[in-house]
């Protein structure tokens, strides 16, 4: 929690500073301070690989977009594990060096809103790895999670969160 200053990219802006426990950006511009709404999303361990196995779509914008600040990612120890797991298989098709992945997937875990999982969903949606994911959407009260498999997560509309593709999340992002 706290206060996070991210960089400034806006034209009008001096500062910019993220306050992670409302979730809101406050952009100051000529002494004025007004609030904007940050979207918080989880990022499904799908889009990760296909970020890593290209640099020309859409999912790797969205990590570049995370590292700028755009959103704020939501991540949990078990969807960390997973990310570290899988994108480092050597079936992964990931063509970067391994430790340029783990550099990836650290940064991003330095970056992320870290949410501890208290209660368990399960069994909610067909593949139960899907499952930790909604639950850490729940928990940390995102509003979308980013996933190529849109069919599975159709539960999440319960709990008013929004799953998107990767170039439908992107649209979203300033």
């Amino acid at each position: 929690m706290g206060i996070q200053r991210i960089p400034n990219r806006s034209a009008y802006s001096t500062t910019e500073y993220f306050d992670c426990g409302s979730k809101r950006k406050f952009d100051i511009a000529s002494g004025i301070a007004f609030a904007t709404k940050v979207i918080r999303a989880v990022i499904d361990t799908n889009v990760l690989i296909a970020a890593l196995r290209s640099s020309s779509g859409a999912s790797f914008q969205i990590l570049l977009a995370a590292g700028r600040g755009e959103f704020q990612l939501a991540l949990s120890v078990p969807l960390l594990a997973e990310y570290d797991d899988v994108s480092t298989r050597p079936s992964s098709g990931i063509p970067i060096p391994a430790s340029a992945v783990h550099s990836i997937v650290g940064r991003l875990a330095s970056i992320a809103h870290k949410q501890r999982i208290y209660y368990l969903w399960r069994p909610l949606l067909p593949d139960p790895k899907d499952d930790m994911v909604l639950e850490l959407a729940i928990a940390s009260g995102a509003t979308h999670i980013v996933t190529f498999n849109h069919k599975d997560f159709r539960p999440a509309s319960q709990f008013g969160i929004t799953v998107l593709a990767p170039f439908q999340f992107i649209q979203l992002l300033p």
